[in-house]
C-alpha cells in the first residue's frame, strides 16, 4: 500500500529540475548511450520508413486508383488544376484554397508518372517526413528528461503512431467499425496526413518558446535564436498544406499564455514581461500566414462554388458532431483513451510542464472548436473544424506517447508502476491495431 501511494506521489508532482538527468543537464557528449549500437538505431529507423513507406503507398495507390474518398477527390483536383493561364489558375486555387498537396503531385505528373501512382509517391512521402518528425520530437525528449540517446526507441513509437486510430475493431464494434470517433491519422485525406509533420515540427518550435519564457532550458532545439521567426516560417508552409493547424495551435498557445499568466502572478517566477514578449513577437509572426489565409479566402469568394465558401458560423453545442456520431463521450473515449488514461495518470506533467500542458491545450482547442463552430450551408457537411481537433490529437499523442516511453526507461521497477506500463502500452498498441485495422478493413 505504501508503495501505490508512493507512486501516486510520483504522478502528482513535477519539477523539471528534478527529473532531468543530470547527464542531461548541458553536455551533449554525455549522453548515456542507447543499448541498441548506433549502427543497429540507423537501421532501425530506416526499416520504420521503409514500412511506413510501403503500407502507405499501398493503401493510398488503391483509393487513388478507385477514386474513393477525400484521396479521389484531391486527385481529381490535381489533374484538373489549370496553369495554362492566371484566371484558370486562381479558379483551380479557389476550388482548394490549400494547394500544397496538390502541386506536389503535379510536379511528379510533369515527370510523366501517372496521376494515381503521383499521389501515392507524395502521400507516402510526406508520412515518412511526418515520422521523422515524431521520432525527432521522441528522441529530443527522452534526451531532455532521461539524458538517454534513444534513436530506436523514438523511432518505433513514432512508427507506432503513425499507424494509430480510434478503437474500432470488428470483435469490438459488432455494428460498424466507425462510429464517428475521429482519429490523428484519418488515412483517407492527403491533406491533414501532409501537414502533419510541419504540425509536429511548429509544436515543437512553440515548446521551446514557451520553455524560453519562462528561462527554461529548450528541449528540441539547440539555437535558441530566430526561434520565433522560425515558428512563422514553418506556419505559413503549414497553412499551404492546409491551414486548420494553425487554426488548432494560436488558440492552443493562447489559453497556454493565459495560463501561464495566471499561474506567474501567483509565483512571480519569471519577469511579467517575457509573456508580453512572446505575445507580441508571436502576432508578429503569424501576419504572413494570415494575409494568406485573406488571399485564399478573397480568391475563393470571387471565383469559388456553394461548395468551396470561406463563411463559417457558430454552431449549436455538437451540432455538426452528431451529423457522424450518436455519443460523443463514447466517440471520445474510443478515439482518446490512450491520451485521457495518460493525462489522469500523470496530472503533475500533463498540468504543469511545459510541452504536457500545451498539449492538453492543443486537444481541448481543437475539441471546442469542432463543437461549437460550422462552415456555412452545405458545407457544413464537410464537418471542417473538425480538423482541427484532429490536429490536437496528434500533439496530444505524441506528448502522452513520449511521456510513457520516459517513464518506461525509469527505474522503477514497483509494482504499481509496472501495472501502469503494462496497461498503457496495451492501451497505445490496441490503438495502433485498430488504425491498421481500419486501413485494411474500411474503404471510405
Amino acid at each position: 500500500m505504501n508503495r501505490f501511494f508512493s507512486f501516486l506521489k510520483t504522478r502528482f508532482a513535477y519539477s523539471d529540475k528534478e527529473t532531468i538527468s543530470p547527464l542531461a543537464a548541458d553536455d551533449e557528449k554525455n549522453a548515456v548511450r542507447s543499448t541498441v549500437p548506433a549502427a543497429f538505431s540507423y537501421i532501425i529507423t530506416a526499416a520504420c520508413s521503409a514500412a511506413i513507406f510501403i503500407s502507405y503507398y499501398i493503401y493510398s495507390k488503391d483509393f487513388c486508383v478507385k477514386r474513393l474518398s477525400d484521396l479521389g477527390a484531391h486527385i481529381a483536383f490535381a489533374e484538373k488544376f489549370d496553369l495554362t493561364n492566371s484566371e484558370g489558375f486562381l479558379k483551380s486555387w479557389a476550388r482548394v484554397p490549400h494547394l500544397g498537396w496538390h502541386m506536389l503531385v503535379r510536379f511528379f505528373m510533369a515527370l510523366h508518372m501517372p496521376p494515381e501512382e503521383a499521389a501515392a509517391l507524395v502521400y507516402s512521402l510526406l508520412g515518412v517526413f511526418s515520422f521523422i518528425a515524431g521520432a525527432y520530437l521522441t528522441y529530443r525528449l527522452i534526451r531532455h528528461y532521461t539524458g538517454r540517446d534513444e534513436l530506436a526507441l523514438s523511432a518505433i513509437i513514432s512508427g507506432v503512431l503513425s499507424f494509430v486510430g480510434p478503437y474500432a475493431m470488428p470483435w469490438f464494434t459488432p455494428l460498424g467499425i466507425y462510429h464517428g470517433q475521429y482519429s490523428p491519422n484519418p488515412f483517407h485525406n492527403p491533406t491533414h496526413m501532409a501537414v502533419k509533420g510541419l504540425g509536429i515540427i511548429l509544436t515543437m518550435i512553440g515548446v521551446d518558446i514557451f520553455r524560453r519564457m519562462k528561462n527554461e532550458k529548450t528541449v528540441f532545439f539547440k539555437s535558441e535564436r530566430n526561434l520565433i521567426l522560425l515558428f512563422g516560417i514553418v506556419l505559413f508552409i503549414s497553412v499551404i498544406f492546409k491551414p486548420t493547424f494553425m487554426y488548432m495551435i494560436l488558440p492552443a498557445g493562447f489559453l497556454f499564455m493565459i495560463s501561464e499568466l495566471i499561474i506567474n502572478l501567483r509565483k512571480k517566477a519569471y519577469p511579467m514581461k517575457n509573456i508580453f514578449k512572446v505575445l507580441i513577437g508571436i502576432i508578429i509572426a503569424v501576419i504572413p500566414s494570415l494575409i494568406l489565409i485573406i488571399i485564399e479566402s478573397a480568391i475563393t469568394a470571387k471565383y469559388g462554388t456553394e461548395y468551396s465558401t470561406v463563411i463559417f458560423s457558430f454552431s449549436k453545442p455538437f451540432e455538426v458532431w452528431h451529423l457522424y456520431t450518436l455519443s460523443v463521450p463514447n466517440s471520445v473515449l474510443l478515439a482518446m483513451f490512450f491520451p485521457i488514461v495518460m493525462c489522469i495518470i500523470n496530472p503533475g506533467y500533463f498540468l504543469k510542464s511545459t510541452e504536457g500542458r500545451l498539449s492538453v491545450c492543443a486537444y481541448a482547442a481543437g475539441f471546442v472548436e469542432f463543437s461549437i463552430l460550422k462552415d456555412a450551408g452545405y458545407q457544413m457537411i464537410a464537418a471542417n473544424f473538425a480538423w482541427c481537433m484532429m490536429s490536437g490529437m496528434v500533439v496530444l499523442y505524441a506528448f502522452t506517447a513520449g511521456k510513457l516511453l520516459i517513464d518506461t526507461l525509469k527505474e522503477d521497477r514497483s509494482k504499481p508502476h509496472m501495472i501502469y506500463l503494462i496497461s498503457c502500452w496495451f492501451l497505445l498498441f490496441l490503438h495502433a491495431y485498430s488504425g491498421i485495422t481500419f486501413m485494411l478493413e474500411r474503404p471510405m
